[in-house]
């Protein structure tokens, strides 16, 4: 599945921001139903990083609505979310997506609209925080199922973009972001 290019240079461009320091990356979804494993799948792998201070990681799973507290107590600059999207896409397929186009869209992969979610998130953090989705095209998301390959690839590839971008150790001079393919 191919690493949309778009997407890591977004990811860059909005987090590597010097006025973009304290970013709360937030999982979203249920370990028990598959593919939807995906945010907290995320979160896990990038809890093993070695990331630059300012850098909050919280697995939501299916209640991301319990974690507005944690979430606000972090301060952030920037909210990235995690989850399973419908997007109408191949498995395995990411957007980056911002707040207006998550509302508009109605994309979600969980019974109760993430509208009122986002509603009350930018309410609690302010009009100057940056709210984002990194959304990943499910294939299953049945309960008792396993992830697939194609969003194990997707949760890989976006592990290591993020671990790039918000890495304690800056790329050395010269670095290039190498092979856009997942996996």
């Amino acid at each position: 599945m191919p690493w949309d290019c778009r997407i890591a240079a977004r990811l860059r461009d909005l987090l590597s921001h010097p006025a973009r320091e304290r970013i709360c990356i937030v999982g979203i979804g249920n370990v028990l139903r598959g593919d939807d494993a995906f945010g907290p799948e995320l979160v896990s792998r990038l809890s093993g990083s070695s990331l630059r201070e300012g850098v909050v990681l919280i697995d939501a799973s299916t209640t991301p609505e319990n974690q507005l507290g944690p979430i606000a107590r972090s301060r952030p600059d920037v909210v990235l979310l995690a989850d399973a999207v419908h997007l109408g896409a191949a498995a395995g397929s990411m957007e980056l997506l911002v707040t207006e186009e998550i509302v508009r869209s109605g994309l979600s992969t969980h019974d109760q609209s993430p509208r009122l979610f986002l509603e009350r998130l930018a309410s609690e953090l302010g009009e100057s925080v940056v709210i984002l989705m990194l959304g990943a095209q499910p294939m299953s998301t049945r309960i008792g199922d396993s992830m697939t390959p194609e969003l194990d690839a997707a949760v890989k590839r976006a592990a290591h973009e993020l671990e790039r971008v918000l890495s304690a150790e800056p790329d050395p001079p010269g670095a290039t972001t190498g092979d856009h393919r997942a996996g």
